[in-house]
């Protein structure tokens, strides 16, 4: 290996990324698709989503929550920041709304969007710090 690219030392980088962050972002996506796949599995057991104009305010507002939180899900594959957003905020309101802390469940649909937005946070900064500054050079 060329002393540009990088060394095989666990911690060397893909793409500039480190290795660590880089297994972040599979957790989260391994993880987010498992429960996407629980989610949508346990909606078509119960027989689909109920009809909303049918169910009480805080029942909706829930299904709603859960639809976001579905999404993110979704969407953190291809935007991690927008997708571990909308999973946190979904989970926090949807937690808020019951009066409960996290317990079950919660804390493994909590796992993919603190994975995301702690992926997304990272590299955002490796981006913006200057490649001969990571390097160990002068820029």
């Amino acid at each position: 290996m060329s002393a540009e690219s990088g060394s095989s030392h666990p911690e060397a980088a893909v793409h500039g990324t480190p290795m660590g962050v880089l297994v972040i972002r599979w957790v989260a996506r391994i993880s987010g698709a498992g429960l996407f796949l629980l989610l949508a599995s346990i909606a078509i057991g119960e027989g689909g989503p109920p009809n909303p104009w049918t169910q009480p305010w805080k029942v909706n507002l829930e299904l709603h929550l859960m639809l976001t939180v579905w999404l993110g899900l979704l969407i953190g594959w291809k935007w991690e920041g927008i997708g571990g957003g909308m999973i946190l905020l979904g989970m926090i309101a949807f937690l808020a709304l019951e009066h409960r802390a996290p317990h079950g469940i919660a804390w493994l649909l909590l796992l993919p969007g603190l994975c995301y937005v702690f992926f997304r946070l990272v590299d955002r900064t490796e981006c913006l710090t200057p490649s001969s500054a990571r390097e160990g050079g002068t820029a």
